[in-house]
Formats: C-alpha cells, structure tokens, sequence
C-alpha cells in the first residue's frame, strides 16, 4: 500500500482517481489545487503525486518546480493527469521533472497499473507515459 497524493482542479477526475486508487488498496489523499497540495506534501510526504498540469493557485509546473527544490519531496515521483493533449505540454511537463505524461480522459481499467508502476523503482521510472 502506497500514500499517494492527487492534485487536480476538476473534481470529477480527482474523485474517479481517488476512488480507483483506494479500490486498488492504496491511502489517499486529495487537493483540489496547486497551493493545497503543496501544503498537503509539506504534512506528510506521500509515496507518489498525480498532479494536473492546468490548476489555479499553482500550476502543475509549480508544483513540480516546487518538488525539484525540495529536499525531502524531489525524489518522490510525479505523474500528470491532464486534459493538456498537444507534444509541447508534454514535453514541458516532462522537462519540468513529470515522470510520466497521462492526457485525459484515461481509461480506468489501466490507469492503476500505469500509476503502480511509477511506485515500483525496480523498473525505473519511464517518461514516455506507459
């Protein structure tokens, strides 16, 4: 069981990731924007980040510019979920220290497999969002 963090404006998707996620026997916990989760990482540093690239109070990128800063969170993996689908969002977001790129809408049946896998570091980290 792994503590993971979901950050992400739409509540929509923040729910169907935390629902999926705790289904899968994980803890998690939830913000609904940049600011809050930062705040929410600063409380007790989670296992893994999901984080939307487009959000108020701190984008994606803050986030992950925050994280690349820190001492204690920039090994903690960070995953987008975003609804950004153009080659140079993802390919900002990976610059910006995102392990893996996923464009909404995801499909259910698999997004907890490919999350699972940037908790694993036998298989390393990939950044081509698989």
């Amino acid at each position: 069981m792994a503590e993971i963090l979901v950050i992400d404006d739409d509540g929509a998707s923040r729910e169907l990731l935390a629902y999926l996620l705790r289904h899968a026997g994980h803890a998690v916990r939830t913000a609904n924007d940049g600011e809050r989760g930062i705040l929410a990482m600063l409380d007790s540093i989670p296992d893994l980040v999901i984080c939307d690239c487009q959000m108020p109070r701190r984008s994606g990128l803050e986030v992950a510019a925050f994280m690349r800063d820190d001492a204690l969170l920039r090994d903690v993996p960070l995953v987008a979920v975003t609804a950004a689908a153009l080659p140079a969002d993802r390919e900002r977001a990976l610059a910006a220290g995102f392990a893996r790129y996923i464009v909404k809408p995801f499909d259910p049946a698999t997004i907890v497999a490919i999350l699972e896998d940037a908790l694993d570091p036998a298989r390393g980290l990939q950044r081509d969002g698989r």
